[in-house]
């Protein structure tokens, strides 16, 4: 028997069909597609064999299609918002921080 997967849109998640009630899942509503897993295990082993710029390509695309797509005002409300923060940057504006020195007090905030 071949073990198939449903990857579900709506839950975000892969469903291994011993895992789910297929009567319960409604493919329909939630644009979910099924594939083997044998086919997931032989795009991995594809995309493993890539050259390490064309695999962060790969990951990063994949990545941007499990993220809900922003809408074109969400995207120049960020727009504005960056390139206001470069201008009060150029003309300073603002303080500033080493990232090193930034990181670090995260990382104590953290443990704490």
């Amino acid at each position: 028997m071949q073990t198939t997967a449903c990857y579900c849109l709506q839950q975000r998640m892969v469903l291994v069909k011993n895992s789910y009630d297929a009567n319960k899942h409604d493919k329909k509503v939630c644009g979910c597609y099924i594939v083997s897993m044998n086919s997931m295990n032989q795009l991995l082993q594809e995309a493993i064999h890539l050259p390490e710029d064309q695999r962060l390509a790969l990951v990063h695309k994949l990545l941007l299609a499990g993220e809900p797509h922003a809408s074109r005002d969400v995207e120049n409300a960020w727009d504005a918002e960056i390139r206001d923060r470069i201008a009060r940057y150029d003309l300073g504006n603002v303080t500033t921080r080493p990232a090193g020195k930034v990181f670090s007090d995260l990382d104590r905030r953290l443990k704490s």
